[in-house]
């Protein structure tokens, strides 16, 4: 979804790109399209994590991303 890369870049402390790596942490299941729904949902929980990490978003984004990745095999679809 290209428009959390936009608010990402814009504003970093308070959003993430959404991603299917990190959705599948979050919510337990793979998912490569998504809709303006779903970034809310995924934004939810993201800020919900960093304020009880006492983290910027994205940066809770990038260690969760980082851990999918070093735990799982699968890569873009």
């Amino acid at each position: 979804m290209v428009a959390s890369a936009i608010l990402a870049l814009s504003f970093p402390d308070e959003y993430a790109v959404i991603d299917f790596r990190v959705w599948r942490q979050l919510f337990g299941r793979r998912k490569y399209a998504f809709t303006v729904r779903d970034y809310v949902k995924y934004m939810r929980v993201m800020r919900g994590l960093a304020r009880r990490l006492g983290w910027p978003v994205q940066e809770v984004d990038h260690a969760i991303w980082e851990y999918d990745r070093r735990k799982s095999k699968d890569t873009w679809p």
